[in-house]
């Protein structure tokens, strides 16, 4: 367990991409929230996990309606709020596993919700501080945020939380300003992920596991040549 840092919900937490996966196979994990595209091949690597409850989800890393491609709905997200649930009350979590392809926006997006279930009593902001303690470079997929913050009554504010760090992202890596999409993301205007306003964005919607490390790297890169963005 000692690559597990502790949290303050009853399980600890581990967030990863597939890449990721063999070096967590030795650790204590009960849990594991599975999140993959539709047409992608079932990780044999979960052989030699032990015995774990899992749930699999599978819908593309995008934040609106686009054809060709899967967006997360309503249903996920309620599935997963439902395994988080019976994750809390089971008495017998001790690790509990969240990865996607890259471990940086859907499986960090899930890892929000299910902290943010966990502790009620606490604020949706914090949920998103814990997770960035994991991940501090992730870019959570902002349509399973809006709707889990809808599912959670959180009222706005989880939105907000993770539209704080967008901000925060995009300030730091200058580049991400030409990320595809990046309005939609940075826009604090409501409506939920199916908004008349955030049409125009649909079909204009990124691939952030790809799109955002790619262009943090090409943003370190000027940075250590001494040039500007």
């Amino acid at each position: 367990m000692s690559g597990m840092p502790p949290t303050s919900a009853p399980f600890r937490l581990v967030i990863c991409g597939l890449d990721q996966l063999e070096q967590h196979c030795n650790e204590d994990i009960s849990h594991v929230v599975s999140i993959l595209d539709p047409d992608s091949a079932e990780p044999g690597i979960f052989r030699l996990f032990p015995a774990q409850d899992r749930l699999c989800l599978r819908f593309h890393d995008v934040i609106d309606e686009r054809e060709g491609m899967v967006a997360p709905q309503r249903d996920d997200i309620d599935r997963l709020l439902m395994f988080g649930s019976s994750l809390a009350h089971s008495g017998t979590a001790r690790g509990l596993l969240v990865h996607c392809h890259a471990g940086l926006s859907r499986s960090t997006a899930a890892a929000v919700l299910l902290l943010a279930q966990a502790r009620p009593d606490r604020s949706p902001e914090a949920a998103v501080s814990e997770m960035l303690e994991l991940k501090p470079k992730a870019w959570p997929n902002l349509r399973m945020i809006e709707l889990g913050d809808q599912l959670l009554a959180c009222e706005g504010r989880l939105v907000h939380a993770v539209r704080r760090h967008y901000v925060d992202m995009v300030e730091r890596f200058p580049l991400l300003r030409h990320a595809v999409g990046l309005e939609r993301h940075l826009s604090d205007r409501g409506g939920g992920a199916c908004a008349p306003e955030a049409q125009d964005a649909a079909g204009r919607s990124t691939r952030a596991e790809a799109a955002i490390p790619a262009l943090m790297s090409r943003a370190r890169n000027s940075k250590m040549n001494g040039r500007t963005s």
